[in-house]
């Protein structure tokens, strides 16, 4: 089964950091991050 392309609007914190470098995974998904200010 193909992965699923989602648009992720996210912000820029050490939190959320791990995503945007490809450390942690999302199953099933191949995530396209936009990194934006709140």
């Amino acid at each position: 089964m193909a992965k699923l392309t989602l648009s992720v609007a996210i912000g820029n914190y050490d939190r959320c950091r791990p995503l945007l470098d490809g450390d942690v995974q999302i199953d099933g998904v191949n995530p396209v991050f936009m990194t934006l200010p709140p």
